[in-house]
């Protein structure tokens, strides 16, 4: 499953969020411009807990979070991450399925684990039963922390996106 309309991913994120728990792991380095993309988001959302959803900021990688997403046990796990696609345009919001981790999206962050043992480890140890990327495009991953244009757009898009579907509690 890969989604690249934001009203579709909207609607998506709102059909599985439900009564569930849900955390989400905004992910990046914050020093490599549009990797910063998922740290950008959280720092405008605020980390902790909100009634059944979590959010989470991981530098560097998922496994720096893994003890807290266990201890939260969500069934529903949202990596927010800059993404590499060839398809994909610079700015460009996507939601896709674990499934198309690493097969046809690349996440940008430099990972110290491998991102599919940390699912791994997830699914075991947390009960997570489903995982989704939620992503935006880079346009450049250089070192240094300006972040693109078309990046700060999709980290807009993907702002409303998640507000719409945290409701009041994010704010």
């Amino acid at each position: 499953m890969i989604i690249r309309d934001p009203g579709g991913i909207r609607d998506f994120l709102a059909r599985i969020a439900g009564n569930r728990r849900i955390a989400f792991a905004f992910v990046g380095s914050p020093l490599r411009r549009d990797d910063r993309a998922g740290l950008i988001l959280v720092n405008k959302l605020g980390t902790g807990e909100r009634e059944n959803i979590l959010f989470l900021k991981c530098e560097y990688g998922l496994e720096n979070c893994l003890s807290e997403i266990t201890s939260f046990k969500p069934e529903v796990l949202v990596v927010v991450d800059a993404v590499y696609a060839e398809e994909l345009e610079p700015g460009e919001v996507i939601l896709a399925g674990r499934e198309h981790l690493r097969e046809k999206i690349g996440l940008v962050t430099t990972h110290n684990i491998p991102v599919t043992l940390v699912l791994e480890t997830l699914q075991r140890e947390a009960g997570v039963k489903e995982v989704y990327l939620l992503g935006v495009m880079v346009k450049d991953t250089g070192f240094g922390e300006e972040v693109s244009r078309e990046v700060l757009s999709g980290i807009d898009e993907l702002l409303e996106i998640i507000k719409s579907i945290a409701g009041k509690t994010a704010l």
